[in-house]
């Protein structure tokens, strides 16, 4: 709660995939940071924060549905972002590949279907 606190103050321009990863893992002011995020996964969907290969991702993924839905233009992006994470898992290392297979099991199946 503090570290959020803290992060309220920090322009967004400033903010590290750290940042991104704790204020979206806390449902905070995702109509503002959902768009840096998916930029960062975009360049790099397995962006990490200070805990593993596509923890950034995993937080992205723990949006509430209702939020995909509102924002479809986002959800495409994010389905994007998706595709391109699967399409890279044979070139990690054998636990980067279990870590990432994790994450994208997580991922709602309105995000994964057609």
């Amino acid at each position: 709660m503090i570290t959020c606190h803290r992060l309220r103050r920090i322009p967004l321009e400033d903010f590290s995939t750290e940042d991104l990863r704790i204020m979206i893992g806390q449902q905070i002011s995702l109509f503002f940071l959902i768009p840096l995020a998916l930029e960062s996964l975009e360049e790099n969907p397995l962006a990490e924060g200070h805990c593993y290969p596509g923890d950034l991702l995993n937080a992205v993924l723990g949006i509430r549905e209702s939020f995909w839905s509102l924002h479809t233009d986002k959800r495409e992006v994010l389905r994007r972002v998706i595709t391109k994470a699967n399409e890279i898992l044979g070139s990690l290392k054998e636990d980067e590949t279990r870590i990432v297979r994790q994450v994208l099991a997580n991922a709602p199946d309105s995000l994964t279907d057609p």
